[in-house]
């Protein structure tokens, strides 16, 4: 009976250490997990922030477009 008695504990204390170890396991993979979506968020940003610069760029060459028209048309430039 000694030896089931002093089983019981080595075993608690056992499943213990293993819950420890999953248990800083998950933080770490938390962790990780956290680091990725700050990374994929910021790699979004940089999608919207290229996408507004091509989007400033679309009306910048819009409006020059129009100009170049408006000054052949003044010069009387046929394309």
């Amino acid at each position: 009976m000694s030896n089931v008695e002093n089983l019981v504990p080595r075993m608690l204390s056992l499943i213990r250490e293993d819950l420890k170890k999953m248990t800083d396991s998950l933080d770490t993979l938390t962790h990780r997990v956290g680091r990725l979506e700050t990374a994929i968020a910021a790699g979004r940003r940089d999608v919207v922030m290229a996408e507004e610069a091509n989007a400033e760029q679309s009306v910048r060459i819009d409006k020059i477009e129009s100009r170049i028209a408006k000054i052949e048309r003044r010069l009387e430039i046929d394309n």
